[in-house]
């Protein structure tokens, strides 16, 4: 009788320990199974952020009074229009190739902060929260997303271009206005960069055939002279040019 009861109590012991072990195991399958899909979803937006980056409204007083001290001050070609809003660029992935390439300029690494007026195709003031088009047209959340395109650099205003094929900018903001496109409200958009010129190769004449700086400089600067009634910076490769800003007006 004895060995009955325990034959009995070890057999209930074995059900109910798989019972419990399975339905146990099919719960926390599911329970890792949807934690393991919010990790990768999460990762998945970092990832995007960090090579797409992201904007952000400049609410703080003195950070939008330096950036439009800038704009206002380096207007110096008719009225200056009023600042709608201005939006700061956070690209870590762009912030990185940036460094990595000042790095390789030596004593030539000091930066400066200059214009790139370009295309604004959407509304950029319209989403909440900020955040960037993916039109192809619209220069201004491109350049935003990826840096500067060469393969979008305007081969159809060659006769514009005074120092042959590169990225442009100046430290005048009414001088890149001439190149800011507005969008269907009559909004423009110009971006403040952070650029790596390196050595400079200085010209007061046009001189549309260069097909970059010469061998040895790393940038062509466009100095007022004969020809130039203000100055630009002309920079052939993408990774001296770091977005910071986005102004609208």
């Amino acid at each position: 009788m004895y060995y009955w009861y325990c034959y009995y109590y070890y057999y209930n012991y074995y059900c109910c320990y798989w019972y419990f072990f399975y339905h146990y195991n099919y719960y926390c399958y599911y329970y890792c199974y949807y934690l393991l899909l919010i990790i990768i979803i999460t990762n998945i937006i970092i990832v995007i952020n960090l090579v797409i980056g992201t904007i952000k409204c400049v609410d703080n007083p003195y950070e939008f009074a330096v950036v439009s001290e800038n704009f206002t001050k380096s207007w110096i070609k008719g009225p200056c229009p009023k600042i709608l809003r201005i939006y700061s660029i956070c690209n870590p992935f762009l912030q990185s190739r940036w460094e990595a390439y000042k790095l390789t300029l030596g004593i030539y690494k000091e930066s400066e902060q200059d214009f790139h007026g370009t295309t604004l195709s959407c509304d950029i003031m319209s989403r909440t929260p900020p955040s960037l088009c993916k039109q192809p047209r619209c220069g201004i959340c491109g350049i935003t997303c990826a840096g500067m395109d060469p393969n979008t650099i305007r081969s159809d205003i060659k006769d514009f271009q005074r120092f042959g094929k590169g990225f442009y900018f100046a430290p005048n903001s009414s001088k890149c206005n001439d190149y800011a496109d507005a969008n269907s409200k009559g909004h423009k958009g110009m971006l403040l960069c952070d650029i790596l010129p390196g050595r400079k190769y200085k010209r007061t004449v046009d001189d549309r055939h260069l097909q970059g700086p010469p061998r040895g400089y790393h940038s062509i600067l466009g100095e007022e002279g004969a020809r130039l009634n203000y100055p630009e910076i002309v920079v052939d490769k993408e990774d001296a040019v770091m977005p910071r800003y986005i102004i609208i007006y």
